[in-house]
């Protein structure tokens, strides 16, 4: 089972993401399901951590990133270590809507 290690970015996507849902639309249950689905998914990418394609951008691809679709957004992942002891870090949890490409080549560069 690999161990998931999520970013600071991610946890403030996240966040931002069911506060806007519950604050903003005023829906609690869907910020509930949309928290209770991301937990499930990640859950479920421990014992699988290849299970999401490759993204579309070649360089982004070429760096390993994958991702998960989780309702209308997308978790964005690496996946580092040897297999068996995979380390999968979750950088961003983005809208589907999201120019995904800029904001993870933006996260590269700032690291």
């Amino acid at each position: 089972m690999a161990e998931v290690v999520i970013t600071d970015s991610a946890k403030t996507d996240i966040k931002n993401s069911i506060s806007y849902i519950k604050d903003i639309l005023c829906n609690q249950k869907a910020a509930s399901n949309l928290s209770d689905e991301i937990i499930e998914e990640i859950l479920l990418l421990k014992d699988n951590p290849r299970s999401g394609p490759y993204v579309k951008d070649s360089f982004l691809a070429n760096l390993g990133f994958r991702f998960l679709l989780i309702k209308n957004y997308k978790v964005y992942y690496l996946i580092n270590g040897d297999e068996g002891k995979e380390i999968i870090q979750i950088v961003r949890f983005l809208h589907s809507r999201m120019d995904y490409e800029t904001i993870l080549k933006n996260e590269i560069n700032t690291q």
